[in-house]
């Protein structure tokens, strides 16, 4: 398996300003995996103890709903699902699953919570991506709420 280099983390918008030694370092702590179309990257229940990037691919995340799949959002390339710095989420309620071959980049939380104090910007702008993901989910909430 291909070890990503500082290029393909960059393909996430969120660290343009992080500093190239802080995406060495996250890229030392983790490991890429190929997904295949149809393979599962987590499933419902899961704890949430890794941060995953999509490297390049296609996911989507689907939660069940009064037994009805329902699809949250779809994952492309640049985009980060997962554990995120400071997040209370401790098991997710929904599934994450390739719509096809995807390259996926992984990090454990403890590892992540390792570097926090050497690598502020990573650190923030992981930060920055959980407060975006908090609003998103509580607009869906909103929204599914007004459906029921």
């Amino acid at each position: 398996m291909k070890t990503p280099g500082i290029e393909d983390i960059k393909i996430v918008p969120e660290f343009a300003g992080v500093p190239e030694a802080q995406l060495q370092w996250l890229i030392s702590q983790g490991e890429a995996l190929e997904i295949e179309q149809g393979e599962l990257l987590f499933n419902i229940g899961t704890p949430v103890n890794t941060t995953y990037i999509i490297l390049s691919g296609k996911m989507r995340i689907c939660i069940m709903q009064s037994g009805v799949q329902k699809e949250l959002r779809t994952l492309d390339a640049g985009l980060v699902t997962g554990y995120l710095p400071y997040s209370r989420a401790t098991v997710t309620p929904a599934f994450c699953e390739a719509l096809k071959k995807s390259w996926i980049f992984k990090c454990t939380a403890e590892k992540l919570k390792a570097g926090i104090t050497h690598n502020y910007e990573l650190i923030e702008a992981l930060v920055h991506m959980m407060v975006s993901r908090v609003r998103e989910f509580t607009s869906i909430q909103q929204q599914n709420e007004k459906m029921f």
